[in-house]
């Protein structure tokens, strides 16, 4: 496959390291996206490979063409050679211009001819959709508007790569729901290598063909999304918000899979949603989504553990309840109408097991 864009061993320190050795890769026309809390280092490394600020150490490769080295004998191409377009959270679309003008700002800036401006910009007008805003002015436009504005301005310029850095974190919930799987579509139509830097989990991998995992400027995992769990390490569980625990193989049985879990001292059947090969009779860590954590009323029968309600939160569709005793935290994601038919309150006992997890490769 055509590289699209490669990054290998990038280093930056302000002060402190920001980035420690982050390296990945992208074919041609492929949506990537990173995701991590703040501070993880997922601007920094888009600044990294727009030019707008030098790496420590590493190379980046655009479409194939070495733009950066840094090191003993350092390499970097400025910024507008680069072929990157980027769309930032804010947009900073000009406010004394049109939609157009705003689009074709970048294409006179190169001394394209009129009659090219006015045949490219109607093109990503059609293309992203908003032919009916050319003539507004972005104080006329919803924020969602404004960011297809912003995408638009970026891919006129026809970028090999185009990066997004949280573009829809200031939009409403439904707004930004809409936009994005509009973004995917314009993405995969005109097969631009992207890479979409984002806090948010669902929209991850709702856009990304391959997904990175950024912490504390370390990427602890990038892959298709059956990779980052098939393959899942403890890092990645933790910032997925899974259930973590201590069990140990006893039985095997296609998919299911018995293990004993020592803090709670007894057995708990399972299905094993990972590749790793089970070991028997090894130790291993459990990791368990909260929608795989089965709660029952105490009486009911079962093989589960007695834990006490510390919290609930209602969700739009369905309830986390966080449970624990004797150091033990368990939570779990209950649909709306089970935990209210359940009739389960803060402070009340109930029994908990698990119909499903990940055995991890890693212990420690």
């Amino acid at each position: 496959m055509e590289s699209g864009l490669e990054v290998d061993g990038i280093s930056k320190s302000f002060n402190l390291k920001v980035l420690d050795e982050v390296s990945f890769s992208l074919g041609k026309g492929t949506i990537g996206t990173l995701v991590g809390p703040s501070g993880a280092g997922k601007t920094t490394i888009l600044n990294i490979i727009s030019g707008f600020i030098p790496a420590d150490q590493g190379t980046i490769s655009i479409g194939g063409r070495l733009v950066e080295r840094a090191g003993e004998h350092p390499l970097r191409v400025k910024t507008i050679q680069r072929d990157v377009g980027y769309v930032f959270q804010d947009h900073i679309l000009f406010p004394n211009m049109t939609v157009f003008e705003n689009i074709a700002f970048g294409l006179k800036a190169r001394h394209v001819s009129e009659s090219s401006v006015r045949a490219k910009v109607g093109g990503i007008l059609g293309t992203v959709g908003i032919e009916g805003l050319r003539d507004r002015t972005p104080s006329q436009l919803s924020g969602g508007q404004m960011q297809r504005v912003a995408v638009a301005r970026a891919l006129v310029l026809e970028p090999k790569l185009l990066l997004l850095d949280e573009p829809l974190s200031a939009l409403d919930p439904q707004t930004r729901e809409a936009v994005r799987s509009e973004m995917k579509t314009l993405f995969e139509s005109v097969g631009t290598t992207v890479i979409y830097v984002t806090h948010d989990l669902d929209e991850a991998f709702f856009l990304g063909q391959r997904i990175g995992i950024l912490l504390s400027g370390r990427l602890v995992s990038f892959g298709t999304k059956k990779d980052l769990l098939t393959g899942m390490n403890q890092p990645v569980a933790r910032f997925l918000g899974y259930n973590l625990l201590k069990v140990e193989p006893r039985r095997e049985m296609g998919s299911k899979c018995t293990v004993y879990v020592p803090a709670w001292d007894r057995e708990i059947s399972l299905t094993v949603l990972s590749s790793t090969p089970v070991r028997i009779g090894r130790p291993t860590m459990l990791a368990v989504p909260p929608e795989s954590v089965e709660i029952c009323q105490l009486g009911e029968g079962g093989s589960g553990k007695d834990l006490m309600i510390e919290g609930v939160s209602e969700l739009k569709d369905s309830v986390l309840v966080v449970l624990s005793n004797s150091g033990d935290r368990i939570v779990a994601r209950v649909p709306d109408a089970q935990f209210q038919r359940m009739g389960l309150s803060t402070k009340q006992v109930a029994q908990v097991s698990f119909t499903g997890g990940f055995l991890l490769s890693d212990l420690d």
